[in-house]
């Protein structure tokens, strides 16, 4: 908008150049004719520096378009060759379908059943179940650029009268057992706790039909959700505008 104003401007003073040109006052004794033609030359250095400006933008523009390609490629080799290490690393519990591995666009995600790290209705890891926390944690640490979301979830209520005593609904449970996971990562695998996230979906996220053995058997997990740290933290950030 501001270039056209520019050279409506310029047009409006060549019009009055052209009237004040007219044989009544010499051209040479008329002193606006310097200043108007002072006043062009101005505007047209301002269009140049505009057009300038523009040029630099859309150079800016372009360059900033290919470094986000660049680094979304990058990003997509990373997840690929991560996830021919678990797939390699994990292939017996892949098998038994104890374990599986998914991904969404950007987001790696490894589900875990709940019971290759806990009792039924318990939150305490099973001693068999700590070299594979400690086999997820060397890949996890392989790469700090992302944070490590640990959800648990659980499939229909609890059912034990001892459990409930201590984790009165699902969410309780869910929560006690991500914390656990997430502290021995800390603890005893040595990650970093600001690239870890402990939280709870209770029996709210299934997978499957809770109505069914099979279902609930699907549904009871532990999920790991890798995720870009810049992009967990602008989706945080989103939420807190909310």
């Amino acid at each position: 908008m501001r270039k056209l104003r520019i050279i409506a401007v310029i047009g409006g003073i060549v019009v009055l150049m052209s009237c004040a040109s007219q044989p009544k006052p010499a051209p040479q004794d008329d002193p606006r004719i310097g200043q108007l033609q002072s006043q062009v030359d101005d505007l047209q250095k301002q269009l140049a520096s505009r057009d300038a400006e523009m040029d630099a933008l859309k150079k800016s523009d372009a360059e900033k378009q290919t470094a986000l390609e660049i680094a979304a490629q990058k990003d997509q080799k990373d997840l690929d060759a991560r996830i021919a290490e678990l797939n390699k690393l994990f292939a017996a519990e892949i098998a038994r379908g104890d374990l599986d591995i998914r991904r969404f666009r950007d987001v790696l995600i490894v589900s875990v059943k709940d019971f290759v790290f806990f009792a039924p209705d318990s939150p305490n890891l099973r001693p068999e179940s700590l070299n594979l926390l400690k086999q997820l944690a060397e890949v996890f640490k392989s790469a700090p650029d992302r944070i490590v979301r640990v959800e648990g979830n659980t499939a229909v209520a609890i059912s034990s009268p001892e459990t409930l005593r201590l984790y009165p609904t699902s969410w309780h449970l869910g929560a006690a057992r991500a914390a656990n996971v997430v502290q021995y990562l800390q603890d005893k695998c040595g990650m970093n706790p600001l690239q870890l996230v402990a939280t709870s979906l209770g029996q709210y996220r299934p997978r499957a039909d809770n109505s069914t053995e099979q279902g609930q058997e699907k549904n009871r997990r532990v999920d790991f959700i890798l995720v870009a740290r810049s992009l967990y933290e602008i989706d945080q950030l989103k939420t807190v505008a909310q």
